[in-house]
């Protein structure tokens, strides 16, 4: 069903926009955390179609496929590592995708800027002494 989804978002592309009806793009996108995408990811079928349907629905859409990629992070944090599987494996065929047809969002870039935010929280959460800001000391620490 995946793959039939996406060959329609394709087909209904017009020069620079989908010509979707507001009813069809809210079923596809709609929702908090993306219910439809969430849920074929999820399952874990047939992810490769369900990456051809995100590069569809977000070419020339960078601001949709910034929230996509936060849906995919704040979902394999919410799952367990077993559950997250299916995300990581999107996640993977996005960064591996470079160059493409004029219009799709960077979506390395995208990728990389949350895996730097995570890691730059637990190293704070591990190595900074609890309740500590930055704000607070300065940027003065002992060493």
């Amino acid at each position: 069903m995946i793959a039939l989804v996406a060959l329609l978002v394709e087909q209904s592309r017009s020069e620079r926009h989908l010509t979707l009806s507001q009813t069809d793009m809210a079923a596809l996108t709609g929702g908090k955390g993306f219910p439809f995408l969430f849920q074929h990811i999820r399952d874990g079928i047939n992810i490769r179609q369900t990456c051809n349907l995100i590069f569809s629905l977000c070419r020339y859409n960078n601001r949709l496929a910034e929230h996509i990629v936060s849906m995919l992070f704040t979902s394999i944090a919410k799952l367990t590592p077993e559950a997250a599987n299916p995300f990581f494996k999107l996640l993977t065929m996005l960064m591996e995708f470079a160059g493409g047809p004029p219009g799709m969002p960077p979506f390395a870039s995208y990728i990389l800027q949350r895996i730097w935010e995570v890691s730059l929280a637990h190293v704070f959460r591990i190595y900074l002494p609890k309740g500590f800001t930055f704000l607070d000391h300065q940027y003065h620490l002992k060493y």
